[in-house]
């Protein structure tokens, strides 16, 4: 309400009145909502960066828990398992079967 006082005032050439005190409170309250803009954009910049890395830091967690477990699960296999594929084939087939988990 204020706001649309405001405009109509300085619209129609109303605002010239020597009322310094609401100006400067005009003025202030600008400045107020500028800063409050800033700080609000630099502490979403902030957070939205933490939450990234944070995200990230488990993400790499659980891939780190997946290559584990299909490491220890290929030490398990037998030689005649192992003798039925080369080793590249053994070493592509853990890899696909860790980032099909992690695309989960």
């Amino acid at each position: 309400e204020k706001l649309v006082s405001f405009v109509e005032d300085k619209k129609h050439g109303a605002g010239d009145h020597d009322d310094n005190d609401d100006d400067s409170n005009g003025w202030t309250l600008g400045y107020v909502y500028a800063s409050g803009l800033i700080v609000g954009a630099a502490l979403s910049a902030v957070l939205g960066t933490q939450y990234q890395f944070r995200v990230n830091r488990i993400a790499q967690q659980a891939r780190a828990a997946v290559i584990t477990a299909v490491y220890n699960k290929s030490l398990s296999i037998s030689a005649e398992a192992k003798a039925q594929y080369s080793t590249g084939q053994i070493t592509n087939l853990m890899s696909v079967d860790t980032q099909q988990v992690m695309n989960v």
